[in-house]
């Protein structure tokens, strides 16, 4: 079982929180009890995003989670390449560079961003040698 944390474009995430923070601290002041409700709700939730992001190698299996939104899991043996993307798609990675674009099955793929790269494509490629890379 290995672990990869997600590469993060901190650039991109911090203004959000504290935009949203900023946010929820005024509906409070104002006594906004359902705004405030829904503020926290969303800082919870980019909060979990950002702190759990990750991609694990688990026996033959790729899980991807991200929060409590993403809980997939791709079997290796069915990825077929991983091309690196500038692509824009929302996605379990929270960095905009360094991303790759993961082809499975027949016509699935998902968009992630793995700080180590090269170390997790090389634990794919041990499991399946076959995998094409495209970088």
């Amino acid at each position: 079982m290995k672990k990869f944390q997600s590469s993060i474009s901190y650039w991109l995430f911090i203004p959000v929180l504290i935009v949203l923070f900023c946010y929820l601290i005024a509906t409070i002041i104002e006594k906004d009890w359902f705004s405030s409700i829904i503020a926290l709700a969303l800082n919870l939730l980019v909060w979990s995003i950002v702190s759990k992001t990750y991609y694990e190698i688990v026996g033959s299996e790729l899980k991807i989670v991200s929060g409590f939104i993403v809980n997939k899991k791709i079997q290796i043996k069915n990825i077929s390449k991983i091309v690196k993307t500038n692509n824009l798609l929302s996605s379990p990675a929270l960095s905009l560079t360094g991303r790759l674009e993961v082809f499975y099955n027949k016509y699935d793929s998902v968009i992630i961003s793995p700080k180590e790269r090269e170390e997790f494509i090389s634990a794919l490629k041990s499991i399946n040698y076959e995998i094409e890379i495209k970088l």
